[in-house]
């Protein structure tokens, strides 16, 4: 099993981040991408967004894992935008933290259908 971050909550997760420097949560950054954070914290550094861009024509959304590390810098795992579903991202969460998935070896082309 993968070792546990340092993060309880999202809360905790931007304020690393912006101590780090950081401006992944930065109200500009946000909103160019039309983010939203969902709640939950997986294995102390995982969690998941979703993002619509100015440029994006699609109506549906897409979702990404991101994992925060102990400095509080923030990156995305996997592919950008490219899981189908909120349920799958965070199942793919999960199965991070709990050591079922590893970051090299998530297949794209499942994870576009939402199937993990």
């Amino acid at each position: 099993m993968p070792e546990p971050g340092p993060y309880q909550t999202i809360q905790e997760i931007r304020q690393a981040n912006k101590r780090a420097g950081g401006y992944f949560f930065d109200e500009k950054t946000m909103e160019y991408w039309g983010s939203t954070v969902y709640e939950g914290v997986y294995g102390g550094r995982y969690f998941v967004t979703s993002e619509q861009g100015r440029d994006d024509t699609s109506l549906s959304l897409h979702y990404t894992v991101r994992k925060c590390d102990d400095n509080g810098r923030v990156r995305t795992v996997g592919k950008f935008n490219h899981i189908g579903s909120l349920v799958a991202a965070r199942a793919w969460a999960i199965g991070l933290a709990d050591g079922t998935y590893t970051e090299d070896r998530f297949d794209h082309e499942d994870n576009e259908k939402g199937v993990l």
